[in-house]
């Protein structure tokens, strides 16, 4: 199954559709003969986060460092003991 979707705005018409402090959120996904690829970034409209923004922004970072840890430990356990 193959399935897209391409949202695509000329500067006129984003006049007024952001307000300041909104975000703008980026979720991609790929497939090319059975390898899949996913990034999402999010990033500030006005160039700044919040201090709220930001403080999610640290905590959901913190968690992706943790994750990526976990798993080249896993690597590594893998490969001592194969």
């Amino acid at each position: 199954m193959k399935s897209h979707s391409l949202l695509f705005f000329k500067k006129k018409n984003l006049i007024g559709y952001f307000r300041n402090g909104e975000l703008v959120l980026v979720d991609a996904g790929a497939e090319y003969y059975g390898y899949c690829s996913d990034i999402t970034r999010t990033w500030p409209i006005n160039g700044r986060f919040s201090k709220e923004q930001g403080k999610l922004y640290e905590i959901v970072l913190e968690a992706q460092v943790q994750c990526i840890e976990v798993f080249l430990i896993c690597i590594i356990f893998q490969l001592v003991f194969k």
